[in-house]
């Protein structure tokens, strides 16, 4: 008998010895897990394939990895339900526990769950919105994705209180587990002990590569779409140079201690610096670009003017209580020490460890990083450091149906190479089927369809009015 795994249950023993190999504490590095290392490259590989001729793979892939996990969630509530003890789980999940809804933690990790869960501040839904036609309806897009996002979120809570209810039934285990150990020791456990617990186990994991794969898609959408559409590389080199780069990043969390930086990330690089990130996107929009010019934006866009609840949620509401939620949580963070939770080997239990001084500098570097590109390009472009020509660059400007400047690169091959600094009259015709130029309301000009890249999925109006206003272009 092994006495770390008689100490603690099977479960626990296997993830933390057989599958992490983990160490006793962060600062034991303990080498790289080969076995993890190798999942690590697989799961790159996988992304990297699915990613390299940009939109048109990734997004017949995010059928399955989007689809498929809504399968096993049905077929293990259906199978939860059955269980002895699964509707005192669900009860307990419904109960309401205000005490804890007074902690700030409480808010910062919610907000982050639906960010993560929406992939607001990362990127993604930019980066494939950008493919989009002009005229497509954003708001019932943001509803309904809304909508789907908090049913998905109730669906897989039942599930888990499911589970862990019968779970509770037939073990009288006193630990709480969260993160990772969640879904490796505690659900794993439980499926221990279904019927036919060997294919539910399958399914389980299946949807957890599916749930990582798929998120990883969006995340690095996020990263190469605007990589592509500024520096025109080709997105087949920049996938791979992107992939790579990352998976070398990724050896920090596949080494034995690699679990304590998992947590030290998650907790500090991606819950306030997202905070972050989505109050200055919010700002940006309401305060500087100007709500009132924003909602004009989306009343050309969908054709009807936006309700006017947007319009004091995003300028005054939003922001508000996203600082109210950002200083308690700097508050709570401040009066904290940062703390991991460490697997003490010879005594085969969790402790509660604190960061030693390098990794609490490491944590206000993950925090100070994160955010940090936002004032830096702010401060090179409001000091002309850098500008819209950087690297040749092409730029357009318009003022009342004309072109006033226009830099194409002579190897550029998309549609922004068909103007050519001239007036609308001296404009070349559209080549079909890949025109930018669209059809003015209520004119008799050409109506095609806009670029299918969605780079340019606003149009360029190339106007005979001399006198047209500006807000019309």
């Amino acid at each position: 008998v092994v006495p770390e795994c008689e100490k603690s249950s099977a479960t626990t023993y296997y993830w933390y010895r057989e599958a992490l190999d983990i160490t006793n504490n962060i600062s034991e590095g303990g080498g790289l897990n080969w076995k993890m290392t190798v999942c690590l490259l697989a799961a790159w590989s996988m992304v990297c394939l699915a990613m390299i001729k940009g939109i048109q793979s990734s997004g017949k892939v995010m059928y399955f990895s989007s689809l498929f996990p809504y399968l096993v969630l049905i077929c293990f509530l259906a199978r939860a339900l059955l269980l002895k003890g699964s509707i005192d789980g669900i009860r307990h999940m419904f109960t309401p526990k205000l005490e804890i809804m007074l902690e700030a933690k409480v808010w910062r990790e919610a907000a982050t769950q639906v960010f993560f869960a929406l992939g607001l501040g990362f990127g993604g839904v930019i980066a494939f919105s950008s493919y989009n036609k002009r005229d497509n309806n954003c708001h019932f897009d943001a509803v309904l994705v809304s909508f789907i996002n908090f049913f998905t979120s109730v669906l897989a809570t039942l599930v888990v209180f499911a589970v862990l209810g019968f779970k509770a039934n037939i073990m009288n285990s006193k630990c709480a587990v969260q993160g990772t150990g969640l879904a490796f020791i505690a659900f794993t456990e439980a499926m221990t002990h279904f019927p036919a617990s060997p294919f539910w186990s399958v399914m389980f994991f299946l949807m957890l590569i599916n749930l990582g794969l798929g998120s990883m898609f969006g995340t690095i959408e996020g990263i190469l779409t605007p990589l592509i559409d500024m520096f025109k590389v080709r997105k087949e080199f920049l996938t791979v140079g992107c992939c790579v780069l990352a998976f070398s990043i990724g050896l920090l969390f596949v080494q034995r201690s690699g679990n304590y930086f998992v947590t030290m990330f998650d907790d500090y690089a991606a819950t306030l610096p997202l905070l972050i990130v989505v109050i200055l996107e919010n700002v940006a929009i309401a305060w500087f670009y100007g709500i009132d010019k924003f909602l004009e934006d989306l009343k050309d866009m969908l054709g009807f003017t936006p309700y006017r609840f947007y319009y004091y949620m995003w300028k005054y509401i939003t922001p508000i209580l996203l600082l109210v939620l950002l200083c308690s949580s700097f508050i709570q963070l401040t009066m904290t020490p940062p703390s991991y939770s460490a697997w003490i080997q010879e005594e085969a239990i969790e402790k509660i460890l604190h960061f030693p001084p390098w990794g609490i500098a490491v944590c206000i570097s993950l925090v100070v990083m994160a955010m940090m590109p936002v004032p830096v390009v702010f401060c090179l472009r409001y000091f002309n450091i850098i500008d819209d020509n950087t690297g040749g660059l092409s730029t357009v400007s318009y003022k009342k149906g004309r072109v006033i400047k226009e830099s194409p690169r002579p190897e550029d091959d998309d549609d922004a190479s068909l103007i050519h600094g001239k007036t609308p009259s001296e404009v070349p015709s559209p080549m079909p089927g890949k025109s930018i130029y669209r059809k003015q309301s209520g004119s008799g000009g050409t109506e095609v369809d806009t670029a299918p890249n969605g780079r340019y999925g606003i149009g360029y109006l190339m106007a005979d009015i001399p006198d047209m206003p500006e807000s019309d272009l």
